[in-house]
């Protein structure tokens, strides 16, 4: 597997943690308020957000190369993952928030992925 893409992944497993973390977040509020669907499908979008910026910069510190490029798969494949889940349960709405969402995911994920090239290495020194 080329470089490129065993970044990516990665980037991807990253962004499956903060999607985790921040669901059971979301869960644990839900438990104690009553938060009705429509607030909790805007509320993905943030969530959805955070892991595909999380995911670009993740993927290009790894692969220091084509940082738009990564950022844009990174935030169209969280996208695509959200949309087949969602469409696995019954709860996809393609006129609701699904084009948000998208625009979101792709925006959020170019931008993690030109900070991550962009960004110093750790435990480097010169």
């Amino acid at each position: 597997m080329p470089k490129f893409l065993k970044s990516v992944s990665k980037g991807l497993l990253c962004a499956l943690g903060v999607i985790f973390l921040f669901s059971c977040a979301l869960g644990a509020v839900q438990l104690f308020l009553n938060i009705s669907d429509s607030v909790l499908k805007l509320l993905s979008v943030p969530i959805l957000a955070a892991a595909s910026y999380y995911a670009g910069c993740a993927a290009t510190k790894i692969c220091r190369t084509r940082g738009l490029i990564q950022g844009l798969l990174c935030g169209g494949a969280i996208f695509l993952f959200a949309a087949i889940i969602s469409a696995a349960l019954g709860l996809f709405d393609f006129e609701d928030v699904a084009p948000i969402k998208a625009i979101v995911c792709l925006v959020f994920g170019g931008i993690g992925g030109v900070r991550g090239v962009n960004a110093k290495l750790t435990g480097e020194r010169h």
